[in-house]
């Protein structure tokens, strides 16, 4: 174990082995275009890392894991995507990364955006900022859970993008921003007691699943699906509202027995279905 240097500067190279490398500095900082961890290695950040490399390979079941009380701030420089990645081979060896503090995602230019492209369990909270942040695949199909909270701000997305993203209970999804299920292979999933309420839905394609709330100002579908398992009319559940609902293609499905509002609808290549108690009515 690796533990407490202070400060911490990574420039470039391997953390390699089955060890932890363990930060309790505020001075922690990985540069460069890219860096690797290999063997095991588990990197742990107890207060403030500011990552400004591209890109950050997990190898062989490599790990990082941002505790309770620390903040990762997602901050490449110049012109970068920052990306945080897998071995191109084996395709089934993935590293993964645990969030339980803050993910901080604010790229110094607007342009660019944060992809994560190894499985992402946030039990803390991710806040997306001046960019737009993809949970997307670089070598086969990831999981990721989430039992904390994501915030998008206004102008900004979160794209589930060939992953499958499982918010579980409690879990909640808020801000002005957008979300979105682009990929044909993309699924999102909001179990009952999770909670979504930011300015807009989007669906390209593959499937957007909602048991928890749901409340948002606009709905776009333009292929694949959205699926309400809403509360019925029971007064004392809060009834999903999908606000101006836009269907170009694709389909909106609301289990039998239930219901949404929505403020309008407009229908056009696409199809609603749902059981024969199923309503749009106006919010």
């Amino acid at each position: 174990r690796l533990k407490e240097p202070q400060p911490f500067s990574w420039s470039g190279g391997w953390q390699r082995g089955s060890g932890t490398t363990l930060l309790k500095t505020t001075q922690a900082t990985i540069g460069s275009w890219s860096v690797n961890l290999a063997g095991g290695r588990s990197l742990v950040n107890v207060k403030t890392m500011s990552a400004e490399m591209e890109a950050i390979y997990l190898r062989e079941n490599s790990t990082i894991t941002n505790l309770a009380g620390g903040i990762w701030y997602c901050r490449a420089f110049s012109n970068r995507n920052q990306h945080y990645r897998q071995a191109v081979t084996p395709a089934n060896d993935k590293g993964k990364i645990f969030n339980y503090g803050t993910w901080q995602v604010e790229l110094v230019s607007p342009s660019n955006n944060v992809y994560m492209e190894v499985p992402f369990a946030n039990g803390g909270a991710v806040r997306i900022d001046q960019n737009n942040f993809y949970l997307h695949e670089y070598y086969g199909h990831h999981e990721s859970g989430s039992t904390g909270e994501w915030w998008i701000n206004a102008g900004r997305f979160l794209r589930v993008d060939n992953q499958l993203l499982t918010l579980h209970a409690s879990s909640k999804i808020y801000g002005d921003g957008e979300l979105q299920v682009y990929n044909s292979n993309a699924r999102l999933f909001a179990c009952a007691g999770s909670a979504i309420g930011v300015g807009s839905l989007r669906v390209y394609s593959g499937i957007m699943s909602f048991s928890g709330t749901v409340s948002v100002a606009q709905t776009t579908i333009s292929g694949g699906a959205l699926e309400i398992d809403a509360p019925g009319d029971d007064p004392s559940a809060t009834t999903p509202c999908l606000g101006a609902v836009v269907l170009t293609a694709g389909r909106l499905s609301v289990i039998a027995a239930k219901s949404v509002t929505a403020s309008s609808v407009e229908l056009t290549n696409a199809y609603i279905d749902g059981g024969a108690s199923t309503g749009l009515r106006a919010a």
